[in-house]
């Protein structure tokens, strides 16, 4: 799991508090605290008051983007290089969106993004009073990211929303409409597995602790970050639910436990018995790394003959779909899931097999 990095002056204060942070460590080497990058530990550099400007981010952070990522995000930030130096004023700008941020509680990786995209901002407008910029000098850039760097549409929003954030809520302006279309998002429906593919990839799986992390994506219906901030003492056999910890939303939730998964568990945690995390790596005392796990169920979709991408997420998405198709109602499923709209559990509407109108076709 990517690490996170804290730089701080030597300081006893600070140095108590970074002992708070779970499993941070001395790096002898780099001369730096490190923790893994999860939930509790980005909450924890939060909550004891640990400036998010001496937290770096691992180098593989950018390394992981692919060359056609990097092209769509556009000439003004290339990943894998250095930050351009900000002018002072500047500096205080980008310091002052990352504080308005923390106070509102911002989710780490939204913070993060926002500090990303409006860094190239304040870059590309490096000799211009950021605080006087007009609405048409802030159109103007929107469209040169849009006509010449062709971002995304989903980083053109990001970016819009990083802006008006900054001009609307730090500096306390009134909310601005800039004459730029916003992309109509594409509906990407969700790609799931038939019961019949879930069921041989579990079954097919003998490593005990592997079977069991297809079991929660699946039975659970969890996302992948969720099934790695699983403690033990959240799994309650005798009300036999799962407690779901601050996800997505920093909302909690409960689902239900199913009969068949209690067992596997139970053998799983007698025979690895790990120490912090439900499911730990190599190192004791550490969480299991996204990327092990998605490698788990792509080895797994291998192993049974799936020719086609299989991710972590589409466990989640077929578990979804086959209680739509099995007549649960909708509501319960977005209640398991933890949409905040029932519009994002309809998505599953339109690949549910027993949805689909019976074509004239099949009468001939």
């Amino acid at each position: 799991m990517t690490p996170v990095y804290l730089a701080i002056p030597y300081d006893q204060s600070l140095m108590d508090r970074v002992r708070q942070v779970p499993m941070a460590k001395w790096d002898k080497s780099l001369k730096l605290w490190t923790a893994p990058a999860t939930a509790p530990v980005h909450e924890a550099i939060e909550r004891l008051g640990l400036s998010e400007r001496e937290v770096r981010p691992s180098e593989t952070d950018f390394e992981r983007a692919s060359p056609a990522r990097d092209a769509t995000e556009g000439r003004l930030y290339q990943r894998g290089k250095e930050h351009p130096e900000l002018p002072p004023d500047h500096q205080r700008a980008f310091q002052r969106i990352d504080e308005v941020m923390l106070q509102r509680q911002y989710a780490y990786n939204t913070r993060k993004s926002y500090r990303n995209v409006f860094r190239q901002f304040l870059a590309y407008h490096a000799d211009a009073d950021i605080e006087a910029l007009t609405r048409a000098q802030i159109e103007a850039y929107l469209l040169v990211r849009v006509t010449e760097d062709r971002i995304s549409e989903s980083y053109q929003n990001l970016l819009i929303n990083a802006i008006k954030f900054y001009y609307e809520h730090v500096l306390d302006r009134e909310r601005t409409f800039y004459e730029i279309a916003r992309p109509i998002k594409r509906e990407v429906l969700p790609k799931v597995l038939a019961r019949e593919e879930v069921a041989a990839m579990i079954e097919r799986t003998d490593n005990l602790k592997h079977r069991c992390l297809l079991m929660l994506l699946y039975r659970g219906g969890l996302r992948l970050s969720e099934v790695l901030a699983l403690l033990p003492t959240d799994i309650d056999s005798k009300r036999m639910t799962i407690a779901v910890r601050r996800s997505k939303g920093k909302k909690d939730r409960v689902v239900p436990l199913p009969e068949r998964l209690l067992a596997p568990l139970r053998n799983y945690y007698k025979s690895f018995e790990p120490l912090t995390w439900l499911f730990e790596g190599a190192t004791v005392g550490e969480p299991y790394s996204a990327r092990s796990l998605q490698k788990v169920v792509k080895q797994a979709a291998a192993r049974v003959g799936i020719q086609r991408p299989v991710t972590a997420h589409m466990l989640r998405h077929s578990y979804a779909t086959h209680l739509l198709e099995a007549g649960t109602d909708i509501r319960y499923i977005q209640e398991v899931l933890g949409h905040s709209s029932v519009k994002t559990t309809e998505r599953y509407t339109h690949v549910a097999m027993n949805r689909k109108p019976v074509s004239p076709l099949d009468g001939l």
